[in-house]
């Protein structure tokens, strides 16, 4: 295995355009390391993302905050300016793993961490002594036995960003490079609702920044579920937005294969309440949680309610 630290974007995919065969890149390394060290799916080269300084930066612009993918969990956590602009984004950030993780994680890297799945997240050795999955390469799925290859979802795996929810409430968006070319995508048009292909991420491209516009939300909040009070994925992440027209936006992750995005607009309710007991039932019904941790999928049903009214009382 060979490896590359550019120092610019621009040397990156000069790298990438030159070396042969596979190639992966190297943010914090908080999710890569421990998969490479349990994969036989080597790839050739690795190439670091960490003296890339251009996109390690946080910058506050007349109507938008840019985020660096590059910038750790914890420079998030703890900048002045997301802070004093965008706390809901900070507070989010000191619920992933722990202070550890979160000085090598990266915003980036959260953004897009693999699906999880506890019969894909083995090693190769573990994995055999109940058969491959389709993510895994194989032929069946072992957390829902009847899928068959032409199913949509094939993979069930669940999206865990502890990130995304926020983002999705304050309408990211992510700028993309590839060698060729630059573009930006809602985070809300981002994910695909796959275990397997998650993303519209090509492999060639990388996240540059996360570009959040001056927010209509005057009131933003996020919500986790998990077993410890660090280390844990979320095994239900739920965030809130509320307008200062009073309209309402929720985000869930941890239980579907995509994060889940919904907005309600007042106006087609007889009141608040009537469309806070709306979003609690939409909330409930989409979403498809399985038997992937400790908490049973009735309980995590329960608590899409619970979540979006505790945080809403707080408005």
């Amino acid at each position: 295995m060979l490896t590359h630290s550019p120092k610019t974007v621009d040397e990156l995919f000069l790298i990438t355009n030159k070396i042969k065969g596979s190639y992966l890149f190297h943010a914090g390394g908080t999710d890569l390391v421990p998969y490479l060290k349990s994969s036989s799916d080597i790839p050739n080269n690795i190439i670091f993302l960490n003296r890339v300084t251009s996109i390690s930066e946080i910058t506050v612009h007349a109507d938008s905050l840019s985020i660096g993918s590059m910038v750790t969990l914890d420079q998030l956590a703890n900048n002045p300016l997301i802070n004093k602009n965008c706390s809901t984004l900070a507070d989010a950030a000191r619920l992933i793993a722990s202070p550890q993780i979160r000085c090598k994680g990266t915003v980036g890297g959260n953004i897009l961490v693999d699906n999880r799945c506890h019969f894909y997240n083995q090693s190769p050795f573990n994995r055999g002594s109940h058969g491959e999955c389709f993510k895994a390469g194989g032929s069946s799925c072992q957390l829902v036995p009847s899928t068959k290859s032409s199913d949509h979802p094939t993979c069930r795996a669940r999206s865990v960003s502890d990130l995304v929810p926020t983002l999705l409430i304050l309408n990211a968006s992510l700028v993309v490079r590839s060698a060729d070319l630059e573009r930006k995508i809602s985070v809300r048009d981002f994910f695909k609702d796959d275990g397997i292909t998650r993303n519209t991420l090509k492999v060639e491209e990388i996240v540059v920044s996360i570009e959040i516009p001056d927010q209509e939300c005057s009131f933003v909040k996020y919500r986790k579920l998990r077993i410890r009070n660090a280390i844990d994925f979320p095994a239900l992440g739920v965030a809130v937005g509320i307008k200062k027209s009073r309209d309402l936006s929720v985000a869930i992750t941890g239980v579907n294969t995509a994060p889940l995005f919904h907005s309600y607009q007042l106006s087609d309710f007889s009141d608040f309440e009537q469309m806070v007991a709306h979003a609690c039932s939409e909330g409930k019904k989409r979403i498809k949680p399985l038997k992937q941790d400790a908490f049973p999928p009735a309980y995590k049903k329960l608590m899409v309610d619970q979540f979006i009214r505790s945080m809403i009382s707080e408005y």
